[in-house]
This record gives structure tokens, C-alpha cells and sequence, in this order.
């Protein structure tokens, strides 16, 4: 199903039939005959195939037309729960799940809260995970009403990521609340035993001054920093100082 990856054809026009006899192939490997069993009609056709298999797949083609190869995708992953075939109103309702949209994008930012703070995660699926990196750390800056757009688009998009594996984050040492792990004299030799020779004097350098020296720097600054070093791939709790003035997402806001 790979081809599903990219956009359909204008609404107007019928989905190509190669996306449709791989999705009743994909059906049916799941399903058996359960699934050509609801729409024989015992009846062959011209080219040999059931009346009623024929006219389903015109009409699934027809009535599919305005979905996105992603939204399909994720009508197709949602079957592996199910234990009966849907039918094709069943399967639209699969393909577009927006209900829940916005209590997905505030699980994701309360996950995305604790990953920041080494505490245990509990994400509810791989897919979400996926999906708030897409995003990066606007998740934890804007408000919903702000990434609504973004963050349907991202959704959509990390079907295809359900199956890759979140990366682990060592819960052991919460360095936002427990200072007594990870002192200030630590963090400064911590500090000098990072590879930051890239960092002085060259494009990245001023993220790592502002770390080392964040006394009056304005919360912009700060928040721009930190957003340079998660991307740096350094670990925020290297600096104290730097984290006690990150701004909140009010503040931020």
C-alpha cells in the first residue's frame, strides 16, 4: 500500500482502481472471505469477477475519492483492532478520526512535558509520540488553537511511523527538581567535557553562551537557546541556571 502515500486524484474524479485492489487485497488478507463474501452476489461478470465484488469497488473507488493517501493509510491501520471488515461508511469514519484530535495534541504535550524533565513517559501509542515530533518544541510553546492546522497534518502523517520505536530517555534523574544530582560545580565539569570546540567561534556558539551565562537575557533569548540546544542534541539539564529561567507556556506565549 505504499502508493497511498501520495495525494489522490481531484474529488471529482473516481480513486484509481490499482489503490482499490490493493486495499480489498489488504482486506482480504486480513479478513478472508468474510470480506468478498459481503458483496457476492454469485453472479460473474465479464471478466470473470462477482457482479457484487465488481460494483463494490467502483463505488468504494467513487465514494473514497476525496480521502488523502494518509488519511486511507490510517483507515487501513485502524482495521488491525478490528475484528469484523467494516463497511464503507465504517471505513471513512476510520480514515478521518477528528474527534479526539485535540485531547490527542494535549496528551502529546503533557508526554513532551515529562520527556523534557527525564520523568516516566506514558505514551498511549507510537504514533502520537511521532506526531509531537513533527511538531518539535512549538508543542510546548503555542497554545492548541495556534497548531490545530499543524498538528491534524502531523497526525495524519505519522501513520506511517506507528511502527518505528520511541527513543528512550533514562527516567533515573529528574534534573529539573532534584538540583542535588546534578550541582552547579558538576554542570560546569560537565560543561567542560562537552565537544563544544564546533560551538566557539563558530554559528552555534552563541546558544551555548547564553547557557553558560543566563543572568539577564530576556525570556525570548532563553526560549531561543534552549530551542537551539534540543536541536544541538544537548541534554537542558547541563545547565541549571539556563533551566530555572525557561519561560513557561505562558510566558512564552
Amino acid at each position: 500500500m505504499n502508493t497511498l502515500s501520495t495525494p489522490n486524484s481531484p474529488a471529482s474524479e473516481p480513486l484509481p482502481m490499482a489503490w482499490i485492489e490493493r486495499l480489498f487485497q489488504r482486506m482480504h488478507g486480513q479478513y478472508g472471505n468474510v470480506w468478498l463474501d459481503k458483496w457476492r452476489v454469485g453472479e460473474a461478470g465479464a471478466n470473470g469477477q462477482d457482479l457484487g465484488v465488481e460494483n463494490a469497488k467502483r463505488t468504494w473507488a467513487e465514494d473514497l475519492a476525496d480521502m488523502q493517501g494518509t488519511e486511507i493509510a490510517v483507515g487501513i491501520a485502524t482495521c488491525k483492532n478490528l475484528k469484523f471488515p467494516p463497511s464503507l461508511p465504517e471505513f471513512r469514519n476510520l480514515c478521518r478520526q477528528e474527534d479526539d484530535i485535540e485531547a490527542l495534541f494535549h496528551k502529546a504535550v503533557g508526554e513532551m512535558g515529562k520527556r523534557r524533565k527525564r520523568q516516566q513517559e506514558s505514551w498511549p501509542s507510537n504514533r502520537l509520540f511521532w506526531a509531537a515530533q513533527r511538531i518539535g518544541n512549538d508543542l510546548l510553546i503555542y497554545p492548541y488553537r495556534d497548531l490545530a492546522g499543524r498538528w491534524k497534518f502531523a497526525w495524519n502523517e505519522s501513520v506511517v511511523d506507528q511502527g518505528k520505536a520511541i527513543p528512550v530517555v533514562a527516567p533515573n534523574v529528574n534534573l529539573l527538581e532534584n538540583s542535588s544530582t546534578f550541582n552547579r560545580a558538576e554542570a560546569s565539569k560537565r560543561v567542560g567535557e562537552l565537544n563544544i570546540k564546533t560551538a566557539q567561534g563558530g554559528p552555534r556558539k552563541w546558544a551555548y553562551d547564553i547557557a553558560k551565562e543566563p543572568k539577564g537575557k530576556s525570556l525570548m533569548q532563553i526560549q531561543m537557546a534552549c530551542n537551539a540546544l534540543i536541536a544541538f542534541g544537548e541534554d537542558l539539564g547541563q545547565w541549571p541556571e539556563l533551566v530555572e529561567r525557561m519561560p513557561t507556556r505562558r510566558e512564552a506565549a
